[in-house]
């Protein structure tokens, strides 16, 4: 998986407002009725390898996600190897109960006036939409090889 920060990023490291102009990733796990740990795991290794390639590729992030223990939205900004680690440790306490929230709404009510030059947000159902649309649909046996041919323009 590659990806590409074109203008937007490279902007971001020009700016005073790098922190409110990177991107988001919203963290839309819904726990399903029937757990099933293969989608689970799908759907770690493709958030880790998207925000691992946005890292690398010198485009800061924010990833986000409702937390149940907190009961508040939380996010971490993810720009090196240590706050990618610290984000996935984080993460990957949660427990995942069936929630409505709607991340992005949640996300601009706490943090009022942060613009972002992008927003991506993965589900359990593994469909990547970047600003609301549909990039991709992982499919639950082959997602790995999908995973290996995306190409991130952002």
């Amino acid at each position: 998986m590659e990806a590409e920060c074109q203008a937007g990023c490279a902007a971001c490291k020009r700016t005073q407002f790098a922190e409110s102009l990177s991107g988001r990733i919203f963290l839309n796990y819904k726990k399903e009725k029937q757990r099933r740990p293969e989608r689970v795991n799908a759907y770690l290794v493709i958030l880790a390898s998207i925000s691992f390639s946005l890292m690398d590729a010198g485009c800061a992030h924010y990833a986000a996600w409702y937390s149940n223990s907190q009961k508040d939205l939380v996010r971490v900004r993810v720009d090196d190897e240590e706050s990618l680690f610290s984000f996935l440790s984080g993460y990957l306490e949660e427990t995942f109960q069936k929630q409505e929230n709607d991340l992005e709404r949640l996300y601009q009510e706490k943090y009022r006036g942060e613009n972002y030059l992008f927003a991506l947000s993965l589900d359990e159902r593994l469909r990547l939409l970047k600003n609301g649309e549909r990039m991709i649909s992982f499919p639950a046996q082959d997602w790995e090889k999908k995973l290996k041919e995306l190409e991130l323009v952002l």
